[in-house]
């Protein structure tokens, strides 16, 4: 701790690092380009309005035959609705996941940080305490020197009694010299998460501060050290709370659904067509000075229903299908990677904690 230097929390510390931290910035703006991006492919359900223009030329000599201009200008109003599209549905609905998906990875890289903040903080103490014993140790044996010297000088103690001293003041002080560096480098680590400057000083809570709120969840490890049932069962439960509550599992998950819903549409595409309301108002004749112009109507409404369906793809919907099964088939192992990383991670972490019960018994 550093003297008038102001007092970092870890919960302060935690607020700080999620507010400020770049990586996690980064990832807070992927996230809202994602949902801008959902929200735009959404808007393409609703009602679209168009200004359409069109100049055409006509030869000279075919021009009475037409009874029209040869310089003819049109251009009108285009107001249309999708009513329905099987693409656009499936594009929707995917850009939805990908949405969904972004707020799942931005949750898991803020999980992340704070892992982070957490462990460096941690560190910070540790180092804290660490450089208090090794400048106890080298008080101690800077003292211890002094008298082997004052009882050397009465020949109460031989002179290996201080050289003894000497080269164990020296170890000391190096030790101290790399607790010190220790300190700074855990410091520079936790402003470093926290985007602040590296010499940036605070005082830190003490060790008995955080116990209580390291201590909110109890493990029967006690019990668990001798009773391998237990331990298994201890172990299962948080195995499915770390299932249930794991983002990549969620994402994963989630691009399952999209694929399958792609599939889906690639399968219908064939015999589900685009339908598209319209209506839409036509001025001809723009800046015409030609004879037959007064005859023809310059200014009309006109309205219908489009219907779009492909005939022939050139194999474009059976390549599609089949990029979307192997895309699925690697999702799959992907999500199969990730439930047995937790369960092995767990694992690990609960037979870590038996083995330090245990030896704490010891």
């Amino acid at each position: 701790a550093y003297k008038n230097a102001p007092k970092l929390e870890l919960e302060s510390a935690i607020k700080y690092g999620l507010d400020n931290n770049p990586t996690l910035l980064a990832s807070f703006n992927r996230m809202s380009s994602r949902d801008y991006k959902y929200m735009a492919k959404f808007a393409e359900r609703l009602p679209q309005v168009k200004a359409e223009g069109n100049y055409d030329y006509l030869e000279q000599n075919a021009v009475n035959q037409y009874t029209r201009d040869e310089n003819a200008v049109t251009g009108g109003i285009k107001i249309s609705q999708v009513i329905f599209s099987n693409d656009l549905n499936a594009q929707i609905f995917s850009q939805k996941i990908d949405s969904l998906n972004s707020e799942l990875s931005f949750k898991e890289d803020s999980n992340i940080l704070i892992q982070e903040i957490v462990g460096a903080y941690l560190d910070v103490l540790r180092e804290q305490s660490n450089l208090t014993i090794q400048q106890n140790n080298y008080d101690m044996l800077k003292e211890f020197l002094k008298i082997s010297k004052l009882k050397f000088e009465t020949g109460a103690v031989g002179m290996q009694d201080v050289y003894r001293f000497e080269t164990e003041l020296a170890v000391a002080e190096s030790d101290l010299i790399s607790a010190e560096t220790a300190l700074k480098n855990s410091e520079v680590r936790l402003n470093k998460i926290l985007n602040l400057k590296q010499d940036t000083k605070h005082s830190y809570e003490d060790l008995d501060s955080l116990k209580v709120k390291f201590s909110q969840v109890k493990i029967p490890m006690k019990e668990m050290t001798y009773n391998d049932s237990l331990r298994l069962k201890v172990t299962e439960h948080f195995i499915n709370g770390a299932l249930n509550n794991s983002n990549n599992l969620k994402i994963a998950e989630n691009k399952i659904e999209d694929i399958d819903s792609q599939y889906k549409a690639a399968s219908r595409s064939r015999y589900l067509p685009d339908v598209e309301g319209f209506a839409r108002y036509n001025k001809n004749n723009i800046g015409s000075s030609g004879k037959d112009s007064e005859n023809d109507i310059e200014n009309y409404w006109s309205a219908g229903v489009g219907v779009s369906l492909p005939l022939f793809t050139s194999g474009e919907i059976h390549y599609r299908k089949k990029s979307l099964e192997s895309e699925k088939e690697a999702v799959s192992y992907e999500k199969s990677n990730v439930e047995n990383s937790v369960e092995r991670d767990m694992n690990i972490e609960m037979n870590r904690l038996k083995n330090l019960m245990t030896k704490l018994k010891d």
